[in-house]
């Protein structure tokens, strides 16, 4: 989790605690916290607010328990018509004279209890909590809100922080590598210093499972003003999936629960867009065969060109040489009639520039044969590009002749 979201999940009513009170919400959202405010008159709870002060970083789950003692101080029966929390980060329980309540919600916008809770006149309770404050260092707050009958404390908004103070310092925090092509390999490096007193260690790999294509090339210790450092290098590629976008890196230290999360990001794209990656020639005459287009086209249109290479036969059931691959490049730009665009089937995108589209023609020969007893045609082709750092397309096809 990265950490405790404060987003109201229910807008506070109007309350008979004035502006800038403790435990309202300004301007019908997120409450300010409640720490060293005065608990305002007619308020239900002995405490208002919660600070946990500062916890350290951990990647084991940190989780803190509190409690908001309460007791029904109207001189009359209420009822708890609602109980919420900012966040799926606290969990809570309700006790009332000892007996813990039903906290089932109705599914409205205000998140309102199933059943209104009973509390009598004189009543006393606690509202348990349980924050979650697992994750990244930084400052985590959130609000409890609670509404009841009584007039005097129609709703209000207890509150709740805690800081987490980091364990260990990555630098950079999150490598960035920009774009990347599938082929294409870079290398990055980080360094890792301990932010705790004492002696540490950092291990020299990663825990599993390491996200594919990331590699480590070393990990040594180091010195410099700062004191002891660990400098991880590792490089990302090649062999990558289009649409890869990195991962993350786990390593041991000898603190215990207290490990070192290294980030890689990338936005590994393909260079090239190929329609359709898929198709069927349906039932064709075997004595007339059939054709049918493939169009390719750079990603970028505006600003890359490609090239088809050549076209290869992975897998057909069809015998050698009744199918040819015809590759046409695109059509030379004519500065007088300019771009002209051209419509490509089920794409409505709209057209692809003329002089930027590759196509490839499926040419089935009259009379195809196919092998043994098959009755369907079934091809397999990767259609592959000139350049460095271009992968080859896979386009699979079927039909039946008859």
């Amino acid at each position: 989790m990265a950490g405790c979201l404060v987003l109201p999940l229910a807008r506070p009513a109007s309350a008979s605690f004035q502006d800038e009170k403790p435990g309202e919400a300004q301007s019908g959202d997120i409450p300010p916290m409640n720490e060293d405010k005065p608990i305002p008159e007619g308020c239900w709870f002995k405490k208002i607010h919660i600070s946990f002060g500062k916890q350290t970083e951990s990647t084991e789950p940190i989780r803190l328990k509190g409690e908001y003692e309460f007791e029904n101080t109207s001189g009359a029966d209420q009822e708890i018509t609602l109980l919420t929390s900012s966040c799926k980060c606290q969990e809570l329980e309700l006790f009332v004279n000892g007996e813990k309540q039903s906290l089932e919600k109705k599914l409205d916008v205000q998140q309102s209890l199933k059943e209104p809770i009973k509390v009598p006149k004189g009543a006393s309770g606690t509202v348990k909590l349980v924050f979650d404050v697992s994750g990244p260092a930084g400052q985590r707050t959130g609000f409890i809100q609670v509404n009841t009958t009584d007039s005097k404390m129609p709703t209000f908004n207890l509150t709740v922080d805690a800081a987490i103070d980091a364990a260990f310092l990555v630098e950079p925090p999150l490598v960035d590598l920009g774009k990347m092509s599938p082929v294409e390999a870079k290398p990055w490096s980080v360094k890792v210093r301990c932010m705790l007193d004492g002696e540490w260690e950092l291990a020299e790999k990663p825990l599993d499972p390491i996200t594919p294509g990331i590699s480590i090339e070393s990990v040594a210790v180091g010195t410099d003003e700062r004191g002891k450092f660990y400098e991880i290098k590792g490089v990302y590629g090649p062999n990558l999936d289009e649409g890869a976008l990195g991962g993350n890196l786990l390593f041991k230290t000898n603190r215990e629960g207290r490990n070192v999360l290294v980030g890689v990001r990338a936005e590994v794209k393909s260079k090239v867009h190929l329609t359709p990656g898929f198709f069927s020639l349906n039932r064709f005459k075997r004595a007339d065969g059939c054709e049918d287009t493939v169009y390719i086209w750079p990603n970028d249109v505006a600003n890359e060109e490609i090239a088809v290479d050549h076209v290869e036969v992975v897998e057909s059931n069809c015998k050698e040489g009744g199918i040819d691959y015809e590759i046409v490049p695109p059509t030379p730009l004519d500065p007088a009639k300019g771009v002209v665009d051209v419509e490509i089937p089920r794409r409505t995108e709209g057209g692809i520039p003329a002089h930027k589209l590759w196509r490839i023609r499926v040419h089935v020969k009259p009379g195809l044969e196919l092998e043994g007893v098959a009755r369907r045609l079934s091809t397999t082709i990767k259609v592959h590009f000139k350049g460095d750092g271009m992968v080859p397309k896979t386009v699979r096809f079927n039909g039946f002749p008859y």
